[in-house]
């Protein structure tokens, strides 16, 4: 069974909190993260992965690129 649109909002919300800490709170960042073709994504945007609702695979990104800052 998929994630209604509750849970995706929410899973939405809990990547893009972690991407604004992760930038800062720098939103021309944040905004050229998401529309940026990113090789670790397979040549995909971050944005794409949303439209897709592919969350899993940008969740795992986001936590990959939080933990190469510790």
């Amino acid at each position: 069974m998929g994630q209604g649109p509750s849970e995706r909002k929410e899973g939405l919300e809990v990547i893009l909190e972690a991407v604004y800490l992760y930038f800062k709170g720098n939103r021309d960042d944040v905004d050229q993260w998401l529309r940026a073709a990113n090789p670790q994504l397979g040549g995909e945007s971050p944005l794409s992965l949303i439209r897709a609702d592919r969350f899993d695979v940008l969740a795992d990104h986001v936590r990959t690129m939080i933990n190469e800052m510790e």
